[in-house]
């Protein structure tokens, strides 16, 4: 199967180097080729990131499998998260991400039944991630 990879950091300073490491061994693990990456240095709360706007054009013939480090690549906006996986499915795409060890599908293409219900609940934690990591280092 065909695997793409998109990464994202939010800073400059940030590398891509530890999730894209993952995200091989991971696709190696699955037995997927690997035929594109995309990254960007943007934060999660942007709409429009140009190698995120990139992904989302992919369809079912460039690509089975969308490999992420961490839900929060995709999006920090929980609405708009659940919307891009939902996004991605009805095209035929399949995703995984290696952090919640979460897939929309198993290796098989079946539907995983309970991935959203489970994407929910995450793509909540997701969003309130950041503001939570903030209030603790002002107090």
């Amino acid at each position: 199967m065909k695997a793409t990879i998109y990464i994202r950091v939010s800073t400059d300073a940030q590398d891509y180097d530890r999730q894209l490491e993952d995200l091989q061994k991971d696709c190696a693990h699955f037995g997927h080729e690997i035929v594109a990456v995309y990254r960007d240095k943007d934060s999660g709360y942007l709409d429009s990131r140009p190698d995120f706007d990139k992904l989302k054009m992919l369809t079912r013939e460039d690509t089975d499998f969308i490999f992420v480090w961490e839900l929060s690549r995709l999006y920090r906006k929980s609405i708009e998260l659940q919307s891009v996986v939902r996004h991605f499915t009805e095209r035929g795409i399949m995703l995984f991400s290696h952090k919640e060890n979460f897939f929309t599908h198993d290796q098989r293409g079946v539907e995983n039944p309970s991935y959203k219900m489970m994407l929910a609940f995450m793509s909540l934690i997701i969003e309130q991630e950041v503001p939570t990591m903030k209030a603790r280092m002002q107090a």
